[in-house]
């Protein structure tokens, strides 16, 4: 609760500078600063009601408050991404930008692994009796797919599954890993002056884009379920597309 206070005591603190012409902005850039810090102020409201609401400490009570802190966390993401995507103006200078690797094929290899993992562990009803015990500190896996390698030698999608409740919280961090290679190619963006450079560039961001937006989706659909086999379902209907 004192980590949520303070969140709430900086936005606060923020949006009155910001009202007080403390801090100067620009109405131009249109980052609308006050609006999108008042949200997340009605947010942060909203968590701090739920855990001062008097009802005894229970399980269910702490689920609906992960849920709505990871609302909130996902608030904050889509609105970092949205700040990264506005244009900036007065960027000037050649600076070396990287060539040569495979960044961004690894980055594709991981969420597509991760993603594929997803939806096998789902396609799965084994109980949590049918798989073996750990031995030397190795980690848990099914009997069919223990030892079984893919490329790069990951186990086997559906090796190492995840509680279905942690199928979003799986997924956000695919987010997070799409929102740095955004915001990396929004920086090369700003420094590149060669046309067709940045004709790529911008088509890598608007694929990225759209696959952060379509996993977006799957998350909000998936923070609104809690019954572990509804989640299963919903990421056998909507993961796939992905």
């Amino acid at each position: 609760m004192e980590q949520v206070m303070e969140i709430r005591e900086k936005l606060l603190t923020r949006i009155k500078n910001i009202r007080k012409n403390v801090i100067k902005i620009d109405p131009e850039q249109n980052i609308k600063q006050e609006k999108m810090l008042s949200e997340f102020r009605t947010e942060i409201m909203t968590i701090l009601l739920r855990i001062v609401d008097g009802s005894e400490p229970n399980v269910e009570k702490l689920k609906e408050i992960s849920q709505d802190l990871l609302r909130l966390k996902l608030s904050v993401s889509n609105e970092v991404m949205r700040l990264l995507m506005l244009p900036r103006a007065g960027k000037t200078g050649k600076q070396p930008t990287g060539g040569g690797d495979c960044t961004e094929c690894d980055l594709l290899a991981e969420i597509s692994y991760k993603v594929e993992n997803i939806i096998a562990c789902a396609d799965q009803d084994q109980p949590i009796e049918d798989i073996d015990l750990p031995t030397d500190q190795q980690g848990i896996s099914r009997p069919d797919k223990a030892g079984t390698r893919s490329n790069g030698d990951k186990p086997e999608p559906g090796t190492f599954c995840m509680e279905p409740n942690m199928y979003a919280m799986e997924l956000i961090t695919c987010n997070d890993d799409i929102d740095t290679e955004i915001k990396n190619l929004y920086n090369k963006l700003v420094i590149e002056n060669d046309d067709e450079t940045r004709q790529g560039n911008m088509e890598n961001l608007d694929f990225y884009k759209s696959i952060r937006n379509r996993i977006d989706e799957v998350i909000t659909k998936l923070m609104a379920l809690n019954d572990a086999s509804r989640l299963k379902k919903m990421v056998e209907r909507s993961l796939g597309q992905i």
